[in-house]
């Protein structure tokens, strides 16, 4: 069980630090975005007029 919340603990502090890293149309293994994310927004940006 320790094991779990120093992993958890883990996560959020590399989360924490790479999150600025990331650019705005970035979706792999990010808290709060999934595969579903990024296909409706390549879904938009396809379909968008130009």
């Amino acid at each position: 069980m320790e094991d779990k919340f120093v992993q958890r603990a883990v996560v959020e502090w590399l989360n924490a630090i790479d999150e600025d890293d990331f650019l705005g149309f970035s979706y792999g293994f990010r808290p709060g975005r999934s595969q579903h994310d990024a296909m409706d927004a390549l879904s938009m940006a396809i379909t968008r007029p130009r």
